[in-house]
C-alpha cells in the first residue's frame, strides 16, 4: 500500500507581507492539500487562526499537534491526517533541548522553545508507522543547537520502532553536518525518488525562484520505498501559497526492505 506524505512550511501570518499575507493564501494553502491528498502533512510555523481555517477548510482531514509553549499561543508543528486512511495509535511531543520531556524548555542558545509532535499511526492496510514532524531553529548563532537537535531527533525516531518517517524545516543545507546526522540512521526520500521532480530548493521567499537551498526534507525509515517526489512549485498568476515550496512523497510499504530481528548478540534500541 501507498502513503502519501507532505511537509509544508506554510508560513505565519505577516502583515508586513503584501500580497501575501495569510488572507490572500489562505485558500490556497487549504485547496493545494486537498488537490494533492496527502495522508499525511507535517506543517511548520502555522498559529492558531491558520490551523482553525485548516481544520475547518479540510474536513476529511484530523490534526494533532500542540504549540511551542505546550498551548495554544504561538507557532505549531502540527501535523494533518486523513480520517479515511490513516488513525492515531498515541501522539505525544517533546522539545528541543537538554531536557526533552519538560514542556516548553529550550537550551543550547536556541531563543524559543521547539516543540517536535509525532504519533505512532495505523494505516488502512494494517500497517503502522511512526511519524516525527518538526522545525528546526534557523539563527546562525544556533549551528551547534541544528547539530544537538539531529542527534535528538534522531534518537527518537530509532527508539519509535522499524518504520519512521521525519517531516521537517530543518534550517540546514542537503549535505550539511545535520543531514549526516540524520542520514545515519535515517534515507532522504528525494535522494531515493529515481526521478525526483520540480527544483530542488524548497525556499523561494515568494518570488517563485528556489534559492539553491533544501531545507525541507522527508526522511525515512525502515520498509519503505519511496515511490515518487516533487517539489510543487503551484502559484496562481503571482501569488505563492508560502515563502516555501511544499514537498510531497509518495512511499511505499515495501517487506523486501524489513529490517531483520537481532540476533542473539544485538540488543534492540533504548528509547531514551
Amino acid at each position: 500500500m501507498n502513503l502519501r506524505v507532505m511537509s509544508f512550511n506554510i508560513r505565519y501570518p505577516e502583515p508586513a507581507d503584501g500580497l501575501h499575507i495569510w488572507e490572500n493564501r489562505r485558500e490556497f494553502v487549504a485547496d493545494l492539500i486537498r488537490s494533492e491528498a496527502p495522508d499525511v502533512a507535517g506543517l511548520q510555523e502555522p498559529v492558531m487562526k491558520q490551523l482553525q481555517f485548516l481544520d475547518h477548510a479540510l474536513p476529511e482531514y484530523a490534526r494533532f499537534g500542540i504549540g511551542r509553549y505546550a498551548n495554544e499561543e504561538e507557532k505549531f508543528t502540527a501535523v494533518y491526517y486523513r480520517r479515511d486512511s490513516v488513525e492515531i495509535l498515541e501522539s505525544a511531543a517533546f522539545w528541543l533541548s537538554q531536557t526533552p520531556d519538560v514542556p516548553a524548555s529550550s537550551s543550547w542558545r536556541i531563543h524559543k522553545p521547539y516543540a517536535v509532535n509525532w504519533a505512532r499511526m495505523r494505516h488502512v492496510s494494517g500497517w503502522e508507522f511512526s511519524l516525527f514532524n518538526t522545525h528546526f531553529p534557523y539563527k546562525s548563532i544556533q549551528a551547534e543547537a541544528r547539530l544537538h537537535a539531529a542527534e535528538l531527533l534522531r534518537d527518537r525516531g530509532v527508539a519509535a520502532g522499524e518504520t519512521v518517517i521525519l517531516t521537517g524545516d530543518f534550517n540546514s543545507l542537503a549535505g550539511s553536518e545535520v543531514h549526516r546526522i540524520l542520514l545515519a540512521q535515517f534515507r532522504d526520500a528525494r535522494d531515493e525518488a529515481e526521478n525526483p521532480g520540480g527544483p530542488a530548493g524548497t525556499v523561494h521567499g515568494f518570488t517563485g525562484e528556489a534559492l539553491a537551498r533544501r531545507v525541507d526534507w522527508i526522511l525515512v525509515r525502515g520498509p519503505l520505498s519511496v515511490n515518487s517526489f516533487q517539489t510543487l512549485i503551484a502559484r496562481r498568476e503571482a501569488l505563492y501559497p508560502s515563502d516555501h515550496f511544499p514537498i510531497l512523497a509518495e512511499l511505499r510499504f515495501d517487506t523486501s526492505r524489513q529490517t531483520p530481528p537481532p540476533t542473539a548478540l544485538e540488543s534492540p534500541a533504548t528509547p531514551t
